[in-house]
């Protein structure tokens, strides 16, 4: 009586561990176990670089994003905070591996810092930064240019002097 039970026990418990393997990790329409998309998806990208600094004459709440002056590659984005009448940003700064053509370790980058405008009525201003990048953060302290002038929309006449 005991000897079918176990048995029993352990068959079940058998399949029951290989369900999640057979369910979670087949490829859609083939029937085969995908041993690759477990092993990638299992290496996480690389830490980024926290960069942050003063930036007087933006408003907190503002967004900010990076780009590489080298290449033009998107390296992140941030916002800036504003904490007793004196506004900083913070952004990360994305390693290679999470976007490449951004830090890798030693690497000497020149960055574009662009603060959005923070009404539609307003421009958005520009600053540059010159950083080492490693992991970990750093304190760079930039002065953001004048807004930037916004592209205006003026209006369009037909003939007979109606808008269009």
């Amino acid at each position: 009586m005991k000897r079918p039970l176990i048995v029993g026990l352990v068959l079940v418990s058998a399949v029951l561990a290989a369900l999640p393997a057979t369910f979670f990790s087949m490829m859609p329409g083939t029937g085969r176990l995908d041993r690759t998309a477990s092993a990638a998806g299992s290496v996480p990208p690389g830490p980024p670089l926290v960069l942050y600094g003063a930036a007087p004459g933006v408003a907190g709440g503002t967004s900010v994003t990076i780009t590489n002056n080298a290449n033009g590659t998107y390296c992140g984005r941030g916002t800036v905070v504003s904490d007793g009448g004196s506004t900083y940003y913070v952004v990360d700064v994305y390693a290679s591996s999470q976007a490449p053509g951004c830090g890798t370790p030693g690497a000497s980058l020149s960055l574009a810092l662009y603060f959005a405008p923070s009404t539609p009525t307003s421009g958005g201003r520009t600053a540059t930064a010159n950083v080492t990048w490693n992991v970990g953060s750093a304190k760079v302290d930039v002065t953001p240019g004048s807004p930037l002038p916004i592209a205006g929309y003026a209006p369009v006449t037909t003939r007979d002097g109606l808008y269009y």
